[in-house]
C-alpha cells in the first residue's frame, strides 16, 4: 500500500481524519514524523536495506530528493508533528546514497533555522509528540555521528538548559509518566543529554524525576499511558492489559509493546510474548480484513505514528532479527 503510493508520478499523500463522531476530512501530510512522508522516509530506507532491491532504491532515492533544499522553522512545534521530521530522520539513516551533497545541506539550513530560534518562547517544551524532546535527541545522534559536532553541541547545550528551567520551575506532581506527553520522555532525554555533557545538574534532575515507587499500568498507550515506564524501568507487561487493546499502531496500541517486547528480548526473555503478539495482530487482520486503526476503507492512514507504516516498520525489524547474514539493525520507534 505504501510502497505503491510512492511509485506513483503523482503520489496522493492525505490521510484520513476523524475530526468529530462520524465526520471525517481528508489532511494533507507534511514533512514530519509522526504523520507525514518523513516517516515513511524512514520505512523506506529499511525496506532498501533489507530487500536490497534496484527498485526500492529507486523509490528510496526518489523521497530523499523530494526533500527541501532548505526549511524555515516557523511553526511553534518541534516535536515529532513539527517540520523538523527530515532532520530527524538523517540522523537515523546513514546513506544518503546520491543525495548525499543535498541532504547535508539541508542539515546545515536546519542548524542555520534552529541557532536563530527563542526555544524559551516554544510551547510544550517538555512534551514528545509536540515539544522539543525528539529535537533534542536527533542533535544528540548528530553529535554521535560527528556531524557539524560543534554546532550540535552548542545546541543541545541550550536546548538542554531550556528542558532543564522548564522541568524544574513546574509542578511535576501530576505530569504523569507517558513517554509522548509525560515524564518518561523527559526523563530519556535527559539521560541522553547527560551521556554527551556530562553535566551533573542534569544527573541530579534525572534523580529527582524516577518514580520511587513501581507505578501502576493502567494503560499501555505510549503517548497517554504508563507505557513509558517500561522504556526507562524494563518490567513484566501485565497481560490483562495487553490483550485489553484495541488499536494496532504504534502511538495508541500494539506495536509500541512489540517494539518492547523486540529491544528486551534477550534482557527479559519476552520471545514468546513477542510471538503472541504478533500473531494476535496478525489474526485479528486475516479475521476482520483490515488493521485496527482510525481510518476509512477508501482512504488509509499510512503514517508511521498511527498508521499502516508504523505496522509494517516493526515487522521489519522482527524480520531483521532473523536475517542474521545481513546483521542489519533497525532502531526502535521507542529511541527516536
Amino acid at each position: 500500500m505504501v510502497i505503491n503510493n510512492i511509485y506513483d508520478e503523482y503520489p496522493i499523500w492525505s490521510i484520513p481524519v476523524n475530526f468529530k463522531g462520524s465526520k471525517w476530512c481528508l489532511e494533507q501530510t507534511g514533512n514530519d514524523m509522526y504523520r507525514g512522508r518523513a516517516g515513511i522516509l524512514l520505512f523506506m530506507y529499511y525496506v532498501k536495506l533489507l530487500k536490497d532491491k534496484s527498485s526500492y532504491t529507486q523509490l528510496y532515492n526518489k523521497m530523499l530528493s523530494a526533500i527541501p533544499p532548505s526549511v524555515s522553522l516557523s511553526k511553534t512545534t518541534f516535536g515529532l508533528t513539527g517540520d523538523i521530521g527530515y532532520f530527524i530522520v538523517l540522523s537515523i539513516i546513514e546513506d544518503y546514497d546520491t543525495n548525499t551533497l543535498a541532504c547535508l545541506n539541508y542539515i546545515k539550513s536546519v542548524l542555520t533555522e534552529l541557532e536563530k530560534t527563542d526555544f524559551a518562547s516554544v510551547s510544550n517544551k517538555s512534551d514528545y509528540i509536540n515539544g522539543l524532546l525528539p529535537l533534542i535527541n536527533t542533535l544528540v545522534r548528530y553529535y554521535r555521528r560527528g556531524i557539524e559536532k560543534e554546532r550540535v553541541l552548542r545546541l543541545v547545550l541550550s536546548l538542554g538548559d531550556t528542558l532543564y528551567n522548564d522541568v524544574s520551575e513546574r509542578d511535576n506532581s501530576n505530569f504523569g509518566y507517558s513517554f509522548g506527553h509525560g515524564l518518561s520522555g523527559v526523563i530519556f532525554t535527559l539521560k541522553n543529554i547527560y551521556k554527551v555533557t556530562r553535566l551533573k545538574k542534569y544527573k541530579e534532575l534525572i534523580l529527582q524525576l524516577v518514580p520511587r515507587e513501581k507505578i501502576k499500568i493502567h494503560s499501555l498507550k505510549w503517548c497517554s499511558g504508563e507505557f513509558g515506564t517500561l522504556v526507562n524501568h524494563p518490567q513484566s507487561v501485565p497481560e490483562g492489559i495487553v490483550a485489553s487493546l484495541d488499536n494496532d499502531t504504534f502511538c495508541h496500541g500494539s506495536m509500541a509493546i512489540i517494539n518492547f517486547y523486540i529491544d528486551y528480548m534477550k534482557e527479559m526473555d519476552t520471545s514468546m510474548e513477542l510471538e503472541s503478539l504478533l500473531c494476535s495482530v496478525v489474526m485479528n487482520k486475516s479475521k476482520e480484513g483490515e488493521y485496527r486503526i482510525v481510518q476509512t476503507s477508501n482512504f488509509p492512514d499510512f503514517s508511521l505514528y498511527t498508521g499502516v507504516t508504523g505496522i509494517a516498520y516493526t515487522f521489519l525489524r522482527y524480520i531483521a532479527l532473523n536475517q542474521n547474514d545481513k546483521k542489519i539493525v533497525i532502531p526502535s520507534l521507542l529511541e527516536i
